[in-house]
Order: structure tokens, then sequence, then C-alpha cells
């Protein structure tokens, strides 16, 4: 439950963040969707993380922000680091936000001009958390060859067959 608490904690600061951001100075930039707001999505502990969705106005992106007592990020402001997460490998550029230890995120979106409507976007930010932490659909065995049906030799088609050899 402190797990879940420290995730939830983790989202309403990156909300305040990003929302204060916002207001400061993205609200009048060309790049950002009118109809979208701020939003913290799905974020939950994953290992050393804390994972989630950020979703802003001009960007939708995966956070992953080490978990109190374990190892802070020290790839350097730009550099990529893979983590290792159910779906698969996902690639994430090191980042300092003011009043944040180093935060990891990767781009889902951006610009956000395709999303309508605030519900649409939160809708596949939801979608795309839940497909990240669902493991891959493990490969279906290939199919056995079809059955030769047995041909019928008679005497003279048994012995033909030696010839050709």
């Amino acid at each position: 439950m402190r797990d879940d608490l420290e995730a939830a904690e983790l989202a309403a600061r990156l909300e305040e963040h990003f929302e204060e951001l916002y207001e400061r100075c993205m609200k009048d930039m060309p790049i950002c969707n009118p109809h979208l707001r701020v939003a913290c999505i799905g974020f939950r502990p994953y290992g050393d993380f804390n994972l989630g969705i950020v979703l802003t106005p001009w960007f939708m992106n995966v956070c992953a922000s080490p978990r109190a007592g374990a190892p802070k990020v020290e790839d350097r402001p730009g550099a990529t680091r893979g983590l290792a997460l159910p779906t698969g490998n996902v690639d994430f550029l090191a980042t300092d936000l003011d009043g944040f230890d180093r935060l990891l995120f990767a781009s889902l979106f951006s610009p956000m001009d395709d999303f309508a409507d605030h519900a649409a976007a939160q809708a596949t930010a939801e979608a795309a958390m839940d497909a990240l932490m669902k493991p891959p659909e493990p490969a279906s065995p290939p199919s056995p060859p079809p059955k030769k049906e047995p041909v019928a030799l008679d005497r003279r088609a048994f012995f033909r067959l030696g010839r050709r050899a």
C-alpha cells in the first residue's frame, strides 16, 4: 500500500509541475492542443521505479522515477536508457525537472493534435499503460506439416520406383 501511495504522490507532484508550466509559458503556444489538460495516468510501482503516463496538451510520455531507496538515475540528461517492461525493452531519455530527482521519459505522442478531446487522450494513455504492463503473447508453435496420404502401389509401380534412383 505504501508503494501505491508513493506512486500517487509522484503523479500529483508531476501534475502540479506541468500545470504550472502550462499556465506560465505553454498555454498560448501553437504546439498545445487547447482541448487537453494535464493528467498523470496509471502510476504504479514497477521494480525500482514508479511508472506511469504524463499527459499534457503538448505531449504524452511514459515516465519512470526511481522509488524510495532505489538507485538514482545516474545517466546524464539526454542519455538513452533501456528499461525492461513486461511488453519488452523500452528506450527512455534521462531528464531533469525542477524539484525532482532525475527522471526517465519515453515519448508516446507529440504534438497532440490528433486528439479531439481530453477523454480520447486519456483513454489512449490508459490503453498504452495497459499495453506496456502486459507481457507479449507467447508465439504459437508452428503447425505440423500436413500428413501425406499413402500412395497405393501395385507390384509393377513398386519395381519401377527402384529404376529411377
